[in-house]
C-alpha cells in the first residue's frame, strides 16, 4: 500500500491546528473565570435582571421561511466598574437552519446541514409552506457567561473604555440542533463617546471557537459601531448599528448586520430595548426582532 507524503503531512498540521486551538480555548476560558472571580470580589454591588426576547426568520429558494425563536432569563451583578451575568436561554426552531455561534445566530452556515444540498452558500431542501413553523422543536440553549469591567476612571467624562469578555457553555439541547456542541469564548474592546451631543459606541474583539464535529472553524475579529441620540431629557434613545466579523466558516460569507436600536427609560430601574435587523450576508438572517426588559433591585 503506498502511503501520500501530502497525506500525511496535511494529517500532521491538521493535528497541530486543533492542539494550538485547544490551547487558546482553555487559556481564554481560565482568563475568563479569573476575570469573573476577581470581579465578584470586588466592592458590593447589585443585581438585575433582565429577559431577552429574539425572533429571527429567513426566506428561502421555495419562497418559505425559517423561523428561529430565543428567550432567556438575565441575571447580572454590578458593581462600581464591573458587571457579570449570566444568560439561560431557551431555543425553538423548526430546522436546521441556524447554530448559534459564540453571541450570534449564523444562518446556512453548513455546519448542520448533511442531508442537505448545499449550493453557493445556500441550502437547498424540499421544504413546503408552513412546514417550517409547524414542526417546532423547543429546547435548553447555550448559557452563557459575560462580563464587563470599566477600564476608565475619570467622573463625568465623556470618554468611557470598556474590557468584554463572554463564555458560551454547550448546554444546548440536540433536539433544536441549535448549538455546536463546543466552547466558546471571547474578549473585546469597547469605547463609548460623546460628541457633539451624540453617543457612539465602538468595540473590536477576537473570537475563539471550538470546532464541532466534521467541521474546522476560523477564529473571527468581530467589529461593531454604533451612533444615537437622546432625546426627551434621556428617556429614549435612538441609535443605529453595523456589527460585522471576519469569516468564520470556510465559503460561507461572514456575517453582518445593520440595526436599528430603541431604548426607553420607563422609570429610574427598569428599561425597554426593541432592536430591529436586517443581514447584509448570506450568513445572517434576514430579518431579526428583539426586545429586552430590564429592571434593578
Amino acid at each position: 500500500m503506498i502511503t501520500n507524503p501530502y497525506s500525511i503531512k496535511a494529517n500532521k498540521f491538521m493535528r497541530k491546528y486543533i492542539k494550538i486551538k485547544s490551547f487558546q480555548i482553555k487559556l481564554i476560558l481560565l482568563l475568563t473565570l479569573l476575570f469573573i472571580i476577581s470581579s465578584v470580589s470586588h466592592s458590593q454591588g447589585r443585581f438585575n435582571f433582565e429577559t431577552d426576547f429574539k425572533y429571527a426568520t429567513s426566506q428561502n429558494e421555495n419562497n418559505s421561511y425559517y423561523h428561529f425563536f430565543y428567550l432567556s432569563g438575565n441575571i447580572n451583578y454590578s458593581t462600581k466598574k464591573t458587571v457579570i451575568g449570566i444568560k439561560l436561554p431557551f431555543v425553538s426552531q423548526g430546522t436546521d437552519t441556524y447554530t448559534q455561534v459564540g453571541t450570534i445566530i449564523l444562518k446556512e452556515s453548513g455546519l448542520k446541514h448533511t442531508n442537505n444540498k448545499i449550493k453557493e452558500g445556500h441550502i437547498q431542501t424540499s421544504i413546503t409552506d408552513g412546514v417550517a413553523i409547524n414542526n417546532l422543536k423547543v429546547g435548553m440553549g447555550d448559557i452563557v457567561l459575560n462580563g464587563t469591567y470599566e477600564l476608565t476612571n475619570e467622573k463625568n467624562s465623556s470618554t468611557s473604555v470598556f474590557l468584554k469578555t463572554f463564555l458560551k457553555i454547550p448546554t444546548a439541547s440536540k433536539k433544536t440542533n441549535a448549538g455546536t456542541g463546543k466552547v466558546d469564548t471571547g474578549f473585546a474592546l469597547a469605547l463609548q463617546k460623546i460628541m457633539f451631543g451624540l453617543k457612539t459606541n465602538s468595540s473590536i474583539g477576537y473570537w475563539v471557537l471550538g470546532n464541532p464535529e466534521n467541521h474546522i472553524l476560523k477564529n473571527p475579529f468581530a467589529f461593531k459601531f454604533s451612533i444615537g441620540k437622546s432625546f426627551s431629557n434621556n428617556t429614549f434613545d435612538f441609535y443605529i448599528q453595523f456589527e460585522g466579523y471576519t469569516k468564520i466558516v470556510e465559503n460561507y460569507t461572514p456575517p453582518r448586520e445593520l440595526s436599528i436600536l430603541l431604548k426607553y427609560l420607563i422609570n429610574k430601574t427598569t428599561t425597554i430595548t426593541f432592536k430591529t435587523s436586517t443581514g447584509l450576508s448570506s450568513s445572517s438572517p434576514d430579518f431579526i426582532f428583539e426586545s429586552k426588559f430590564n429592571f434593578n433591585i
